[in-house]
């Protein structure tokens, strides 16, 4: 698992690179001490198996906007329900290509739920100790969070 952050990274690269053409960086994974996503629009994913924990996307809105008219190849603005679309597509994306990367555990990804400024994820719960990876691209800047723990019925 100390690994999954770097597979993370080069899933969000990936993604971004092939699907959308657009160069990330990423910055110094960094521990969340905040109950909620960094941003005010976030794509999550539920992880279930052997480990159990989550993955988001969370993007300011503006970023949030670019990413998904490119993801989805439109130049007008896209309604919210596309928009979550997108994110959510994009998120189990980024998650389903680091899945693999975890040697020996056997997990499933849920489907993803898309937060757009109102009812915000709460990540607080007394296993979890969220990782946010920053990264900037052309269209702004944004973070994937995670985290992960052995499942008790593992």
């Amino acid at each position: 698992m100390e690994h999954f952050a770097q597979h993370l990274i080069e899933s969000t690269r990936h993604v971004f690179d092939r699907m959308l053409h657009i160069d990330v960086w990423a910055d110094e994974p960094e521990p969340r001490h905040e109950p909620n996503p960094t941003y005010d629009v976030s794509a999550m994913i539920a992880v279930a198996g052997e480990l159990d924990g989550f993955v988001v996307l969370s993007l300011p809105f503006d970023t949030a906007r670019r990413v998904a008219s490119v993801f989805a190849g439109s130049d007008k603005p896209l309604s919210d329900d596309d928009l979550a679309d997108a994110l959510g597509e994009i998120v189990s994306i980024i998650a389903g290509g680091a899945k693999p990367r975890l040697e020996n555990k056997h997990i499933n990804l849920g489907f993803p739920s898309v937060a757009i400024d109102a009812a915000p994820i709460n990540y607080r719960h007394d296993d979890f100790h969220p990782i946010a990876i920053p990264f900037t691209c052309d269209c702004g800047e944004f973070t994937v969070e995670y985290a992960l723990h052995a499942a008790a019925h593992a």
